[in-house]
């Protein structure tokens, strides 16, 4: 059971039990129909949320979701013949190059990594995107920067840049072919 589920059983459920027993004498209700009204409400809601955190899911859909509304505000590597660099860069989307087995991914720059998951504190955030595989980890992190973050090579953009390294979410599911 994740911590949320854990929490809700041992307080929110916990309390009702205690105000069913104080009303007993109202509901004229044994001790274990009580119980099993709690148990079933306690199933539903497990069934309607799930055993993932709430806090975890909102914070993997608004990431999902801010990349899927501002992906024009990324430079494209490589940059097609249209390509047109955006009035505000969020950071550079690396296409897939099956050749070089190469997963399509974006690096976001911090500022901008920052504001995208506003209103979630940060070392919570790193940890639940890494763990979901939405968000990579370098091979030597280098020194002074932490642990989640990149250096974009200079031939993507033209200068040295740092960046979060974030794997688009897809609910599809692969095909035989691109699994191969």
């Amino acid at each position: 059971m994740s911590g949320q589920v854990q929490r809700v059983a041992g307080d929110r459920f916990a309390v009702l039990e205690t105000a069913l027993y104080l009303a007993k004498d109202l509901t004229q209700w044994t001790e274990e129909e009580s119980a099993q009204a709690i148990l079933k409400n306690f199933l539903n809601w497990k069934e309607e949320f799930g055993e993932n955190s709430r806090e975890e899911s909102a914070l993997i859909r608004a990431v999902t979701d801010w990349l899927l509304i501002n992906e024009a505000a990324f430079i494209e590597y490589p940059a097609g013949p249209n390509a047109k660099t955006p009035l505000k860069i969020a950071g550079v989307r690396v296409l897939a190059d099956k050749a070089a087995k190469e997963e399509e991914h974006y690096f976001i720059y911090p500022k901008i990594f920052d504001e995208v998951i506003d209103g979630f504190p940060k070392k919570m955030a790193l940890g639940i995107l890494f763990t979901a595989g939405l968000l990579k980890k370098p091979n030597k992190p280098e020194q002074g920067y932490n642990e989640f973050i990149f250096k974009i090579p200079k031939k993507m953009i033209g200068k040295t840049a740092r960046a979060y390294k974030i794997m688009p979410f897809s609910d599809e599911p692969e095909t035989e072919e691109e699994a191969e």
